[in-house]
């Protein structure tokens, strides 16, 4: 199927608006799944080529189209494929990286790299985009991890600060009353007393 020939389709010029430009995006494994089963389809019965590559190409432009207007409204929510500037940052698959790095000192670089931007550029879309820093995001993703942790786990809090990735008990616990009004030890003796 010609790029030409994706007019006469429905939503086909929004599709032709995937090729305009370089992107990269996840794709979702039942999408990678039905993508796998018409190839055997294709291999099967060559005529339908022009059929198939349609339905591929719509069934992807509606994830990524539907990835935007979710996007849009829920960004603290973790959805994906948000649009900056031209570019996706994908939401979920950089939180998904974060929690799994929480420990580790987390650099601008290393996330602009998974979007596949110059750390610069990421760092203003993701700020123009989200309406806050990259590390100020890693931040609260770290403070979130450990809220959860103070609450339901039986680990000292030194041991929390370094599981989310903070140099000593100090830092943490001044980051943590910071965001949320009461230090984590605070929060422990509530707990151990209910």
């Amino acid at each position: 199927m010609a790029l030409d020939d994706l007019a006469s389709l429905r939503d086909g010029d929004a599709m032709q608006r995937l090729f305009q430009r370089p992107q990269f995006f996840n794709v979702p494994t039942r999408l990678n799944q039905l993508a796998g089963t018409l190839m055997v389809q294709l291999e099967q019965f060559p005529a339908l080529h022009s059929e198939i590559a349609a339905l591929l190409l719509r069934a992807l432009y509606l994830h990524l189209d539907l990835g935007l207007e979710q996007g849009a409204t829920a960004a603290g929510a973790g959805f994906s494929s948000m649009r900056a500037g031209g570019e996706r940052i994908d939401l979920r698959r950089l939180n998904a990286w974060i929690d799994r790095h929480l420990a580790d000192n987390i650099r601008v670089e290393e996330l602009a790299g998974l979007c596949a931007l110059s750390p610069g550029h990421f760092h203003a879309r993701f700020r123009d985009t989200f309406g806050t820093t990259p590390l100020a995001h890693v931040q609260q993703r770290r403070l979130e991890h450990a809220h959860t942790l103070v609450r339901h786990s039986s680990l000292s809090l030194g041991h929390i600060a370094s599981l989310v990735g903070f140099r000593d008990q100090g830092s943490f616990s001044r980051a943590y009353r910071r965001q949320f009004d009461v230090t984590p030890s605070a929060v422990r003796r509530v707990r151990s007393a209910n």
